[in-house]
């Protein structure tokens, strides 16, 4: 007979499951911690970074973040046990998007190196992501509108 395996959602009693409560809307600085790629349910190609959030930028209602942190029991979650995709498709239409979050957001070196390069540099880059939420069949969805730099990149001045 197989062990158990108490990390299971098959060995939890119904009573110990808690339903997540969503990240509020709002600003994050999140850190990428990699990226997988998979197909849509359309059949579209897409990769998808998976970050975790580090801080909440102002406009993150601050009562709103400590409920959603706030386990059943009391105890306190950290920003960093959410995670959050920022996905892109695979299409031609597409492509441009993919290319402006690896060079402008993430604010990566695009000299001499493939999109697939950059992808593997984008691994602990951080970026702000734009968080909104969707509601279908009666549940919410977090879901990344944007991302943008941490920092701006500084303006060129031109010089005389």
């Amino acid at each position: 007979m197989a062990k158990p395996d108490f990390t299971s959602v098959l060995d939890m009693m119904p009573d110990e499951i808690e339903q997540p409560k969503p990240l509020p809307p709002g600003d994050y600085i999140v850190t990428i911690n990699g990226h997988t790629q998979d197909v849509a349910q359309t059949g579209t190609k897409f990769i998808q970074f998976l970050t975790t959030p580090v801080e909440a930028l102002p406009n993150v209602d601050e009562d709103w973040l400590k409920e959603a942190l706030t386990k059943l029991d009391g105890s306190m979650k950290k920003l960093s046990d959410f995670t959050l995709r920022i996905r892109f498709y695979d299409t031609k239409d597409a492509a441009f998007m993919l290319k402006e979050f690896l060079i402008n957001d993430v604010q990566l070196d695009p000299e001499d190196r493939s999109i697939g390069q950059l992808v593997e540099a984008a691994t602990n880059a951080q970026v702000v992501a734009t968080v909104k939420h969707a509601s279908r069949d009666g549940r919410t969805f977090v879901n990344v509108t944007g991302t943008a730099p941490v920092e701006a990149p500084p303006k060129k001045v031109a010089r005389r």
